[in-house]
């Protein structure tokens, strides 16, 4: 292959990788655009329902203090009635403190038996309040769900977790099984992974000092 069509094709293939890096970056872009779009509409969704969920507790709260206020005029009704009746029953004893036998006219004009204070109390019923919350919370739980790409399910990624195996029989105890696993052969190299911490490179180089003055203070 002669020089120029070398550097024909190099610069044609050099063109397709600026045109592929500038297409990852516009990706990258919409990526990010969608990232913010989306987690927007969560927010709204959300709070739009958070407030309607308000609006739900001030009419409760208020359907409270409506029936309180109900009963409360019906205890108060009953109240006002033994109050009548009281005073009416005062003022027929001081009648009668100065009566005599004597006056069988005014004796007979006097009924007590048939006063409405003399009737039993009605008991008057408390208000109560019915809430569903674990169906509430079922439904906070289960509400929306995040459409997963097919290469993250079929694709190892940095960023998200593996899912953790666990032990799938209960019978034996967790301290006599192998990390190597039950398919592992006697000759399989048992391999662990070690999770090293994250630390920023302040925090390390702070760690480092704190460990060459700790040697200092040893040696002397």
């Amino acid at each position: 292959m002669s020089l120029e069509r070398l550097e024909l094709d190099v610069a044609l293939k050099l063109a397709f990788v600026q045109n592929s890096l500038t297409k990852v970056e516009e990706y990258r872009q919409h990526l990010q655009e969608n990232d913010q779009k989306v987690k927007d509409e969560i927010h709204e969704i959300v709070e739009r329902h958070i407030g309607a969920l308000r609006g739900r507790e001030r009419q409760l709260v208020r359907q409270v203090e409506v029936v309180t206020a109900h009963q409360t005029c019906l205890l108060g009704t009953q109240q006002a009635g033994l109050m009548h009746g009281k005073g009416a029953l005062l003022a027929t004893r001081d009648l009668l403190m100065r009566c005599t036998e004597a006056d069988t006219s005014t004796l007979e004009k006097i009924k007590v038996d048939d006063m409405d204070c003399l009737k039993d109390v009605v008991h008057v019923k408390r208000v109560a309040v019915q809430l569903d919350e674990t169906a509430l919370c079922s439904a906070i739980s289960e509400f929306g769900s995040v459409q997963l790409p097919d290469a993250i399910t079929h694709h190892p990624s940095p960023v998200i977790p593996a899912k953790v195996e666990e032990y799938e029989d209960d019978e034996h105890d967790v301290l006599h099984k192998s990390v190597a696993g039950a398919a592992s052969g006697p000759d399989t190299p048992v391999r662990i992974t070690v999770q090293l911490p994250c630390l920023s490179n302040q925090n390390w180089l702070a760690q480092q000092k704190e460990q060459n003055f700790s040697s200092a203070d040893s040696s002397k």
